[in-house]
Protein backbone atom coordinates (compact mmCIF):
# COMPACT_ATOMS: atom_id res chain seq x y z
CA UNK A 1 0.00 0.00 0.00
CA UNK A 2 2.55 2.64 0.75
CA UNK A 3 4.62 1.58 -1.99
CA UNK A 4 1.87 2.44 -4.69
CA UNK A 5 1.00 5.73 -2.56
CA UNK A 6 4.63 6.57 -3.33
CA UNK A 7 4.13 6.14 -7.10
CA UNK A 8 1.70 8.44 -7.03
CA UNK A 9 2.80 10.84 -4.85
CA UNK A 10 5.98 11.16 -7.24
CA UNK A 11 3.96 12.12 -10.11
CA UNK A 12 2.49 14.96 -8.20
CA UNK A 13 4.82 17.66 -9.29
CA UNK A 14 3.65 20.04 -6.28
CA UNK A 15 5.06 17.62 -3.98
CA UNK A 16 8.25 17.52 -6.03
CA UNK A 17 8.34 21.35 -5.02
CA UNK A 18 9.11 20.41 -1.20
CA UNK A 19 12.60 21.04 0.17
CA UNK A 20 12.87 18.09 1.46
CA UNK A 21 10.36 15.57 -0.72
CA UNK A 22 10.78 12.46 1.38
CA UNK A 23 9.34 13.71 4.08
CA UNK A 24 6.64 15.02 2.10
CA UNK A 25 6.24 11.59 1.44
CA UNK A 26 6.12 10.84 4.99
CA UNK A 27 3.95 13.24 5.56
CA UNK A 28 1.51 12.02 3.59
CA UNK A 29 1.63 8.86 4.53
CA UNK A 30 1.62 9.45 8.37
CA UNK A 31 -1.20 12.32 8.08
CA UNK A 32 1.52 14.25 10.65
CA UNK A 33 2.03 17.33 8.97
CA UNK A 34 1.60 19.78 11.80
CA UNK A 35 3.59 17.91 13.67
CA UNK A 36 6.50 17.94 11.31
CA UNK A 37 6.13 21.78 10.79
CA UNK A 38 6.18 22.50 14.74
CA UNK A 39 9.23 20.59 15.21
CA UNK A 40 10.95 22.52 12.56
CA UNK A 41 9.57 25.93 13.69
CA UNK A 42 10.94 25.13 17.21
CA UNK A 43 14.10 23.74 16.04
CA UNK A 44 14.91 26.81 14.66
CA UNK A 45 13.65 29.37 17.38
CA UNK A 46 15.85 27.70 19.72
CA UNK A 47 18.46 28.34 17.38
CA UNK A 48 17.74 31.65 16.98
CA UNK A 49 17.08 32.21 20.74
CA UNK A 50 14.18 33.16 20.43
CA UNK A 51 13.13 31.07 23.36
CA UNK A 52 10.78 27.78 23.64
CA UNK A 53 7.12 27.91 21.48
CA UNK A 54 4.23 26.88 23.30
CA UNK A 55 1.61 24.67 21.84
CA UNK A 56 -1.04 27.37 22.28
CA UNK A 57 1.39 30.04 20.58
CA UNK A 58 2.09 27.60 17.64
CA UNK A 59 -1.75 26.65 17.17
CA UNK A 60 -2.72 30.93 16.78
CA UNK A 61 0.50 31.31 14.60
CA UNK A 62 -0.37 28.21 12.84
CA UNK A 63 -3.88 29.65 11.74
CA UNK A 64 -2.99 32.89 10.95
CA UNK A 65 -0.08 31.63 8.50
CA UNK A 66 -2.48 29.34 6.97
CA UNK A 67 -4.92 31.94 6.54
CA UNK A 68 -2.52 34.00 4.46
CA UNK A 69 -1.47 31.96 2.64
CA UNK A 70 -5.15 30.64 1.98
CA UNK A 71 -5.86 34.28 0.94
CA UNK A 72 -3.10 34.46 -1.54
CA UNK A 73 -4.77 31.97 -3.42
CA UNK A 74 -7.76 34.14 -4.62
CA UNK A 75 -5.55 37.26 -5.46
CA UNK A 76 -5.03 35.26 -8.75
CA UNK A 77 -9.08 34.81 -8.90
CA UNK A 78 -9.13 38.36 -8.49
CA UNK A 79 -6.76 39.41 -11.58
CA UNK A 80 -8.38 36.75 -13.75
CA UNK A 81 -11.80 38.26 -12.90
CA UNK A 82 -10.20 41.33 -14.00
CA UNK A 83 -9.19 40.27 -17.14
CA UNK A 84 -13.00 38.65 -17.17
CA UNK A 85 -14.36 42.11 -17.11
CA UNK A 86 -12.31 43.54 -20.09
CA UNK A 87 -13.32 40.37 -22.24
CA UNK A 88 -10.32 38.55 -21.81
CA UNK A 89 -9.96 34.86 -20.20
CA UNK A 90 -12.32 32.30 -19.04
CA UNK A 91 -14.62 32.20 -15.77
CA UNK A 92 -13.51 32.38 -12.90
CA UNK A 93 -11.96 29.26 -11.00
CA UNK A 94 -12.37 27.92 -13.98
CA UNK A 95 -9.55 29.40 -15.99
CA UNK A 96 -6.69 29.97 -13.18
CA UNK A 97 -3.68 28.00 -13.59
CA UNK A 98 -4.20 24.02 -12.70
CA UNK A 99 -1.74 24.37 -9.40
CA UNK A 100 -3.95 26.82 -7.91
CA UNK A 101 -6.89 25.68 -8.94
CA UNK A 102 -6.07 22.22 -7.20
CA UNK A 103 -5.04 23.73 -4.43
CA UNK A 104 -8.46 25.70 -3.84
CA UNK A 105 -10.55 22.91 -5.01
CA UNK A 106 -9.92 21.19 -1.36
CA UNK A 107 -12.11 23.77 -0.04
CA UNK A 108 -14.99 23.27 -2.55
CA UNK A 109 -18.48 22.54 -0.94
CA UNK A 110 -22.11 22.62 -1.64
CA UNK A 111 -25.26 23.35 0.75
CA UNK A 112 -28.89 23.93 0.13
CA UNK A 113 -29.75 27.54 1.87
CA UNK A 114 -32.07 28.49 4.14
CA UNK A 115 -34.80 30.48 3.89
CA UNK A 116 -35.82 33.52 6.41
CA UNK A 117 -37.91 35.78 6.56
CA UNK A 118 -37.08 37.36 2.94
CA UNK A 119 -33.77 36.15 2.20
CA UNK A 120 -31.67 32.83 2.28
CA UNK A 121 -28.75 32.83 4.81
CA UNK A 122 -25.35 31.89 3.42
CA UNK A 123 -23.09 29.30 4.92
CA UNK A 124 -21.12 30.03 7.92
CA UNK A 125 -17.93 28.75 6.98
CA UNK A 126 -18.29 30.51 3.76
CA UNK A 127 -15.08 32.45 2.17
CA UNK A 128 -16.10 32.98 -2.02
CA UNK A 129 -18.60 31.91 -3.69
CA UNK A 130 -18.02 30.78 -6.82
CA UNK A 131 -18.85 32.02 -10.18
CA UNK A 132 -22.67 30.49 -10.98
CA UNK A 133 -22.31 29.28 -7.84
CA UNK A 134 -26.35 29.97 -6.83
CA UNK A 135 -28.56 27.64 -8.20
CA UNK A 136 -32.19 27.46 -7.97
CA UNK A 137 -32.80 23.82 -8.93
CA UNK A 138 -30.69 23.33 -11.69
CA UNK A 139 -31.01 27.16 -12.96
CA UNK A 140 -28.29 29.26 -12.24
CA UNK A 141 -28.82 32.45 -10.60
CA UNK A 142 -27.26 35.26 -11.63
CA UNK A 143 -26.24 38.42 -9.33
CA UNK A 144 -27.96 41.65 -10.25
CA UNK A 145 -27.59 45.18 -9.20
CA UNK A 146 -26.38 46.03 -5.86
CA UNK A 147 -28.96 48.49 -5.04
CA UNK A 148 -32.00 46.54 -4.10
CA UNK A 149 -35.16 48.91 -5.10
CA UNK A 150 -33.30 49.24 -8.51
CA UNK A 151 -32.80 45.36 -7.86
CA UNK A 152 -36.85 44.79 -7.53
CA UNK A 153 -38.35 47.18 -9.45
CA UNK A 154 -36.02 47.73 -12.85
CA UNK A 155 -38.07 46.92 -16.07
CA UNK A 156 -34.09 45.85 -17.25
CA UNK A 157 -33.09 43.60 -14.45
CA UNK A 158 -36.86 41.72 -14.41
CA UNK A 159 -36.37 38.24 -13.44
CA UNK A 160 -38.65 34.97 -13.25
CA UNK A 161 -38.30 32.05 -12.18
CA UNK A 162 -36.54 30.91 -15.28
CA UNK A 163 -34.25 33.31 -14.97
CA UNK A 164 -33.91 34.37 -11.44
CA UNK A 165 -31.52 36.94 -9.70
CA UNK A 166 -29.74 37.66 -6.40
CA UNK A 167 -27.85 40.61 -4.56
CA UNK A 168 -25.73 40.24 -1.61
CA UNK A 169 -26.01 41.29 1.72
CA UNK A 170 -23.63 40.44 4.53
CA UNK A 171 -24.36 37.03 4.90
CA UNK A 172 -27.17 36.99 3.37
CA UNK A 173 -28.64 36.83 -0.60
CA UNK A 174 -32.24 38.28 -1.74
CA UNK A 175 -33.34 36.51 -4.98
CA UNK A 176 -36.16 37.87 -7.09
CA UNK A 177 -38.80 36.92 -8.09
CA UNK A 178 -39.51 36.51 -3.94
CA UNK A 179 -41.68 33.45 -5.29
CA UNK A 180 -38.35 31.83 -4.54
CA UNK A 181 -38.33 30.42 -1.21
CA UNK A 182 -36.51 27.04 -1.01
CA UNK A 183 -34.49 24.99 -3.23
CA UNK A 184 -31.41 26.86 -3.22
CA UNK A 185 -28.13 25.69 -3.48
CA UNK A 186 -24.69 27.67 -2.37
CA UNK A 187 -21.35 25.82 -4.54
CA UNK A 188 -18.64 27.74 -2.60
CA UNK A 189 -15.30 28.00 -1.25
CA UNK A 190 -14.95 27.19 2.41
CA UNK A 191 -12.81 28.85 4.98
CA UNK A 192 -9.58 26.19 5.99
CA UNK A 193 -10.42 24.68 9.68
CA UNK A 194 -8.11 26.11 12.18
CA UNK A 195 -5.07 23.67 12.89
CA UNK A 196 -4.28 22.76 16.12
CA UNK A 197 -1.54 20.85 17.34
CA UNK A 198 -2.24 18.27 20.32
CA UNK A 199 -0.39 16.42 22.70
CA UNK A 200 -0.46 14.59 26.26
CA UNK A 201 2.10 15.34 28.62
CA UNK A 202 4.41 12.36 29.49
CA UNK A 203 7.01 12.60 31.91
CA UNK A 204 6.55 16.44 32.14
CA UNK A 205 6.68 16.82 27.81
CA UNK A 206 4.23 17.21 25.33
CA UNK A 207 3.90 14.16 23.13
CA UNK A 208 2.20 14.75 20.17
CA UNK A 209 -1.50 13.37 20.18
CA UNK A 210 -3.20 13.14 16.80
CA UNK A 211 -5.69 10.50 18.22
CA UNK A 212 -7.54 13.12 20.22
CA UNK A 213 -11.05 15.19 19.69
CA UNK A 214 -9.62 18.16 18.78
CA UNK A 215 -6.73 17.47 16.79
CA UNK A 216 -6.67 19.30 13.39
CA UNK A 217 -4.26 19.00 10.81
CA UNK A 218 -3.45 21.88 8.40
CA UNK A 219 -5.81 21.42 5.35
CA UNK A 220 -3.10 23.22 2.66
CA UNK A 221 -1.56 20.93 0.35
CA UNK A 222 1.44 19.35 1.32
CA UNK A 223 3.64 21.33 -0.85
CA UNK A 224 2.60 24.00 1.23
CA UNK A 225 4.80 22.35 4.31
CA UNK A 226 7.79 25.40 3.18
CA UNK A 227 5.36 28.37 2.93
CA UNK A 228 3.89 27.57 6.25
CA UNK A 229 7.02 27.09 8.26
CA UNK A 230 8.41 29.85 7.09
CA UNK A 231 5.36 31.99 7.41
CA UNK A 232 5.25 31.08 11.37
CA UNK A 233 8.78 31.55 11.61
CA UNK A 234 8.00 35.08 10.68
CA UNK A 235 5.54 35.66 12.76
CA UNK A 236 7.85 35.37 15.27
CA UNK A 237 10.56 37.28 13.79
CA UNK A 238 12.81 35.05 12.07
CA UNK A 239 12.77 35.35 8.72
CA UNK A 240 14.64 33.08 6.27
CA UNK A 241 14.21 33.26 2.75
CA UNK A 242 15.91 30.43 2.03
CA UNK A 243 12.69 27.23 1.04
CA UNK A 244 15.07 24.77 2.07
CA UNK A 245 13.94 25.44 5.15
CA UNK A 246 13.11 21.81 6.11
CA UNK A 247 16.88 20.52 5.54
CA UNK A 248 18.12 23.74 7.35
CA UNK A 249 16.10 22.58 10.53
CA UNK A 250 17.37 19.11 9.97
CA UNK A 251 21.33 20.38 9.69
CA UNK A 252 20.89 22.32 12.89
CA UNK A 253 19.18 19.47 14.90
CA UNK A 254 21.69 16.93 13.73
CA UNK A 255 24.86 19.61 14.84
CA UNK A 256 23.05 20.30 18.01
CA UNK A 257 22.94 16.44 18.65
CA UNK A 258 26.20 16.43 17.92
CA UNK A 259 27.51 19.02 19.89
CA UNK A 260 25.77 17.10 22.59
CA UNK A 261 27.52 13.88 22.42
Amino acid sequence: MINALRKELVKDKELQKCSSFFLCIFVEITNAMIDLIFQVVKTIANKELRGNITPAEFNFLAAQAQNKIFREYFIEIQGQQYKENRGYGGIGLANMTIKTREKVDIFSKSSALTYSTDRFVLPSDLYHIKQRGILYNSTVVDEGQQSRSAFKNSSKTASSTTFPQYHREGNNIIITPNTIVDNVTCKYIRQPLAPKWTYNIVLGSELFDNTANDFQDFELHISEIDNLAIEILSLVGINIRDLQVINYAEGTKKAEEAKNG
